[in-house]
C-alpha cells in the first residue's frame, strides 16, 4: 500500500506530525477535518480530540476521479432542480449504469459554480454507507457555457418522493421503519462530522432497489459554525419557524427529517402556509407519532439529536424484529395490512404510542440578537435532550412496564457505537401485496 501511494501529493496537513500530507491519507471517520499519514496512523498518534480507536479511512486523490465527460453516454432526465438536472447515464469504459448531475454556468449564474464545489466538498468528506456515492467529477466548455457534473451512483428506485407517491409496491411499515433507520444514520453522520444538510426531505432521499436509503442533494450542505448568521437557503415547505430568523443550528435537519418520517409512514404530505409560515401534519402517523411530534418541535432545543434519533429508531427496529421472530412464523406469508397491523400494536404496546400527541403549530420565536448566547445555547441544547427524553419515556415506562422498554432506556443511555453503520443487516425482500 505504501509503495502504491508513494509520492502522492495532497493539499492537507497531518493533523500528527503536522507534516504536509504525503503518500497514504487516512480521514477520521468520527472527527470532522482530521488526517493521518502512515507513519501517524502506524504510531497510533492522537491529537486534540481524535482518539486512536476512531475508525479512518484511506484517502487518495485518484479516489476522487475527475472523469472525461465524453466517457458518458447521457438518457433520460431523473430530476431538476434549482441547482442542476439529473441524467441516467452510461459510463462507458466501465459499462456501467450512473446518475449524473450537470450544472450549467453561464454569465448570470456563475454563483452555482460555489454550490457545485460546495457539494463536492461535501461528498468527499461525508463518504458512507447512507449518503450517495460520488465516484467523480467531470467538466467541459461549450462556447460559452461551462457544464460541470457530479457522477454518482443509480438509486433503482429512485427518490423517496416518487416511492412514495408512484410505486407500484406496497411498502410494509417495517420496510419503512427501516428505511428511517437508514436515513437517520446518514444525517448523524452529518452531523458527528459538522455539517448540517439544510434540505432533508423525500425529494432528496433515494433509494435503491432493494430499498436502501441514502441522503443524497448536498448542493446547500455546509460545514456548521453556530456564531454565524444562516443563509436562507432551503426549501419553505420544510422549513421550522428559527429558520426564518436566519439564526438556527444542526436541529433545522431533524425538524425536516421529522416531517419525512410523518410523510413516509402516512404517505401524506403536510399541510404548509406560505403566509403565515406555519406546518401542521395532515394525518397522524401510525408508528412514532410521538417521536416526530418531538422532532417537529417549534422549540429547538425540545427536538431530539441525530445520535438520540438514530439509538432510538434502531432499538424500536430490533424490538420489533425479535418480537416477529418470536410470535409470528408465518410473517412473510402475511398481507402488507397484517404485517402493518402487527407492527402499530407493537409499537403501542412497548413505546406507549398511543399516549403521544402532536404539538399544535405555532409562530416563530423571536431571533436570537447576541451571537455568543447563540453559540452558548447551541452546546448547552445539544447536551440536555437527551436527559429530557429519557425522563419522558420513564414516566410512560411506568405505566407500561414492558421488559423490552427497560432494555431500550438502557441501551439508549450508552454511548452510541461510531460503528453504527456498519451494525445494521438487511431484511429480507418482502412480498407484493396484489
Amino acid at each position: 500500500m505504501k509503495q502504491y501511494f508513494a509520492g502522492k501529493q495532497h493539499n492537507a496537513r497531518c493533523d500528527g506530525c503536522r507534516k504536509p500530507l504525503v503518500g497514504a491519507r487516512f480521514k477520521c471517520d468520527t472527527c470532522c477535518d482530521y488526517d493521518l499519514c502512515a507513519n501517524c496512523l502506524d504510531m497510533r498518534v492522537a491529537t486534540g480530540k481524535h482518539e486512536n480507536t476512531h475508525p479512518m479511512i484511506l484517502t487518495s486523490p485518484q479516489i476522487l476521479n475527475k472523469i472525461n465527460m465524453n466517457d458518458f453516454r447521457l438518457g433520460d432526465a431523473l430530476g431538476k432542480g434549482a441547482f442542476g438536472q439529473v441524467h441516467k447515464a452510461i459510463w462507458l469504459p466501465k459499462n456501467r449504469e450512473v446518475a449524473c448531475k450537470i450544472t450549467t454556468i453561464n454569465g448570470e449564474n456563475r454563483q452555482l459554480e460555489e454550490s457545485f464545489r460546495q457539494e463536492l466538498a461535501a461528498y468527499t468528506e461525508l463518504e458512507g454507507a447512507y449518503i450517495i456515492k460520488l465516484f467523480g467529477y467531470g467538466e467541459r466548455q461549450q462556447n460559452l457555457v461551462r457544464e460541470l457534473c457530479l457522477i454518482m451512483e443509480l438509486m433503482g428506485r429512485g427518490s423517496l418522493k416518487s416511492v412514495i407517491e408512484h410505486s407500484n409496491q406496497v411498502i410494509s411499515l417495517r420496510r419503512k421503519l427501516n428505511m428511517a433507520c437508514h436515513i437517520v444514520s446518514g444525517m448523524r453522520k452529518l452531523h458527528r462530522h459538522g455539517w448540517i444538510h439544510r434540505d432533508i426531505r423525500p425529494d432528496n432521499i433515494l433509494v435503491s432497489s432493494n430499498l436502501w436509503a441514502k441522503i443524497g442533494d448536498m448542493g446547500i450542505s455546509r460545514v456548521f459554525n453556530p456564531a454565524e448568521r444562516q443563509t436562507l437557503l432551503g426549501c419553505a415547505a420544510f422549513m421550522p419557524p428559527e429558520f426564518y430568523s436566519g439564526q438556527y443550528n444542526q436541529s433545522l435537519d431533524v425538524f425536516t427529517y421529522g416531517l419525512t418520517l410523518n410523510e413516509l409512514f402516512t404517505e401524506t404530505f403536510h399541510c404548509f402556509n406560505p403566509q403565515q409560515r406555519q406546518i401542521r401534519l395532515a394525518r397522524r402517523s401510525p408508528i412514532c407519532s410521538g417521536l416526530i411530534a418531538r422532532c417537529t418541535n417549534r422549540t429547538p432545543s425540545c427536538r431530539p439529536t441525530a445520535v438520540e434519533l438514530e439509538s432510538i429508531l434502531n432499538n424500536c427496529n430490533r424490538v420489533v424484529n425479535n418480537h416477529i421472530t418470536s410470535n409470528h412464523h408465518d410473517y412473510d406469508n402475511l398481507s402488507t395490512q397484517a404485517k402493518n397491523d402487527i407492527m402499530i400494536k407493537v409499537c403501542a404496546d412497548h413505546f406507549g404510542q398511543r399516549n403521544m400527541q402532536i404539538n399544535p403549530p405555532s409562530a416563530p420565536p423571536p431571533p436570537l440578537r447576541n451571537q455568543n448566547a447563540l453559540a452558548e445555547k447551541f452546546h448547552i441544547d445539544m447536551m440536555r435532550q437527551f436527559d429530557g427524553f429519557c425522563q419522558a419515556q420513564a414516566h410512560h415506562s411506568r405505566a407500561i412496564q414492558p421488559p423490552e422498554f427497560e432494555e431500550l432506556l438502557k441501551f439508549c443511555r450508552q454511548k452510541p457505537d461510531d460503528d453504527m453503520d456498519n451494525a445494521e443487516s438487511e431484511l429480507d425482500e418482502e412480498d407484493n401485496e396484489n
